[in-house]
């Protein structure tokens, strides 16, 4: 599952909170959040996703810079693990190419 936040700073209770998952004792749908779940949360930051089509090509020129992206993104991290759990929320490398498996 992505979720995609554009305002990080407001959004990550919202986020934490959306309900996405079934009720496993009453099986409605979309009725419980990753906290009522105790899922663990991985913040990957992705530059592309931001990405325009230029022609034939991608073009990111309207992305966040990475010396502004990089503390924008830690503070998200560090948002996210204040709200939650610093033991459940996990980040990537920073502008590394990642392969993420489950």
């Amino acid at each position: 599952m992505r979720a995609v936040v554009q305002r990080v700073l407001s959004a990550s209770v919202e986020v934490l909170n959306m309900r996405l998952f079934p009720n496993d004792k009453t099986g409605k749908a979309w009725d419980q959040s990753v906290m009522q779940r105790k899922f663990d949360v991985l913040l990957v930051s992705q530059f592309t996703l931001y990405g325009i089509l230029k022609g034939n090509k991608p073009d990111f020129h309207v992305a966040m810079p990475p010396a502004k992206a990089k503390p924008f993104y830690a503070a998200l991290v560090e948002k996210f693990q204040r709200l939650y759990s610093a033991d459940t929320v996990k980040d990537g490398v920073f502008g590394a190419m990642m392969k993420v498996l489950f």
